[in-house]
């Protein structure tokens, strides 16, 4: 009993010191990272803005300062009304993210930082919900403790975790669901099918994707009760038609704005070649331990020696999860895992699209293994009693390693942000420190390209100006311009003009050829 308590004390201390880690890297330069266009967003539809609107609004303007721009970030004299207005012209995203940073920004203020902390804050009550749900699943402590050491220092939800987006309240409800769920199997009462119903409702109004986790449990009920449509299952029926019914307002509100919703979701139907998307998909299984810079050259070659461990470790956990726990336990986890992901990918492959590739829609794959591979380390450590004592040792080596490389990720995260979070507005920074070398920097650009004007105003001087491409006359000033991401027609009608040159000073290295990326010009008149 001694030993016991020991360890357990030892496992404790371990365990508070990497969630000390997981606190400090979620809080360190908050208010340094890119400011990309989501996040924007986030700032105009919470202070009653849509994007159409402020695209009209800031386009009539025959000179865009930065303060006009950064007016839209800002508490104004728009009401409640006018932010659920704006969500309602959003109907792709449920609003119940958007509303509470309504609210908290009335609390601690409208700062970067300060919008960003409630993803921080939603992200550590995520601690007690996988703890609780390892415990409902596996009924071991200590499953529950690698699981959200693990958490702790994923450099993918501490990414994450900094941002001004729904992803962290969606982990949240994801894990309640999931736990209130088990509970309701277990016990089979109405108040456990109540709060089950009720998590669903929360999923449901924090993300739309929450219907693939339903469809996921769903599944898992079915197979579980052998398709017998018993108690259990109609108890189960009548909560998820609850959640349902609580979520038809919204429903409605996606009916009634169809074509918002589709135009503001075509990028997801860009259809990628399918030997890019193979790469992608293994890709998205590795950040959940690891980052680092992402290159085509010979230094990603320890990278690939890294993510190939990886993927056996991944691969084994899964094995050793299905052989050593019963049906319930392992179908439940990669019910989680497997079918979420599953609809997105078919739904890429059937009718084109890239849903399946982007990392923030497939957190319950990431969720799933999460739990396999802290059950396997668990297992390995504590409970494999036929395990030779040099193969725990190998154990204990390997979860240590897996931590160090979670917090070496996280570490190199600080002084920025992975390329599959902010996407082209990592371009954001070196497109800034050129136009900010200019005394009185000038900036032309198209409608088009306004939102990612407002995410580059973060970082550009003060007395820099900004002027529609349309309504700008170019043949009355001899001074060097930038022109910020120019579409082929503007830059084809510029070159038809003879006294202008066009020379390119900003291009990111692309990874795919499709990928959508940032670019800087200068335009320059002959005035001699």
């Amino acid at each position: 009993m001694q030993l016991k308590s020991i360890i357990s004390q030892l496992q404790s201390k371990w365990l508070i010191i990497i969630l000390i880690l997981g606190l400090i890297f979620r809080c360190v330069n908050l208010d340094q990272k890119v400011y990309w266009v989501d996040e924007v967003a986030t700032t105009l539809r919470i202070y009653g803005y849509t994007q159409p609107e402020f695209v009209q609004e800031i386009s009539k303007k025959p000179v865009i300062t930065i303060t006009d721009l950064q007016q839209y970030q800002k508490p104004g004299e728009r009401t409640f009304q006018d932010t659920m207005h704006a969500l309602t012209q959003s109907p792709e995203h449920a609003p119940l993210y958007f509303i509470l940073v309504k609210f908290w920004v009335q609390i601690f203020g409208s700062s970067m930082m300060a919008i960003r902390s409630l993803s921080i804050v939603l992200s550590l009550l995520a601690f007690p919900c996988l703890y609780g749900l390892c415990l409902a699943l596996f009924q071991l402590p200590i499953v529950g403790k690698i699981a959200v050491a693990l958490w702790s220092v994923s450099p993918f939800y501490v990414a994450y975790a900094q941002e001004a987006r729904p992803y962290s309240l969606w982990v949240v409800t994801i894990l309640l669901s999931s736990l209130t769920l088990l509970k309701a199997i277990r016990f089979n009462t109405l108040q456990t099918w109540g709060l089950y119903a009720l998590t669903l409702t929360l999923g449901l109004y924090t993300s739309l994707l929450s219907i693939f986790l339903w469809v996921a449990q769903t599944v898992y009920i079915l197979a579980l009760e052998k398709f017998k449509i018993n108690q259990l299952f109609r108890r189960y029926a009548i909560a998820s038609t609850l959640g349902f019914l609580s979520f038809t307002p919204w429903l409605w509100v996606m009916l009634k704005n169809w074509d918002n919703l589709q135009d503001n979701t075509i990028w997801m139907r860009v259809s990628l070649d399918f030997l890019f998307m193979i790469p992608l998909w293994i890709y998205n299984t590795f950040i959940l331990f690891i980052e680092s810079p992402v290159s085509l050259d010979t230094s990603v070659i320890p990278r690939i020696i890294l993510d190939f461990n990886l993927l056996i470790l991944v691969l084994t956990s899964l094995v050793c999860l299905c052989r050593q726990t019963p049906q319930k336990t392992w179908l439940y986890v990669l019910s989680l895992m497997i079918i979420p992901h599953i609809i997105l990918i078919l739904s890429d492959l059937i009718m084109g699209g890239q849903r399946s590739t982007a990392a923030r829609y497939i957190i319950p794959y990431h969720l799933g293994i999460n739990l396999a591979v802290a059950y396997c380390f668990s297992y390995q450590l504590n409970f494999n009693k036929l395990a030779n004592p040099t193969y725990r040792k190998i154990g204990k080596i390997i979860l240590i390693g897996v931590l160090l490389i979670g917090i070496f990720s996280c570490i190199y995260l600080m002084n920025t942000s992975p390329k599959y979070q902010k996407t082209r507005n990592l371009s954001n920074i070196p497109i800034a420190q050129i136009i900010n070398q200019i005394e009185s920097p000038i900036i032309i650009t198209e409608k088009s390209q306004m939102i990612d004007i407002l995410s580059l105003s973060y970082l550009l001087k003060p007395n820099t100006k900004i002027y529609n491409a349309e309504t700008f006359n170019f043949s009355n000033t001899c001074q060097p311009l930038f022109l910020f991401n120019p579409s082929q027609q503007l830059q084809t009608e510029l070159l038809k003009q003879n006294t202008l040159k066009l020379d390119q000073v900003y291009k990111p290295k692309l990874l795919i050829p499709s990928e959508i990326y940032l670019s800087l010009w200068t335009v320059k008149k002959s005035c001699s």
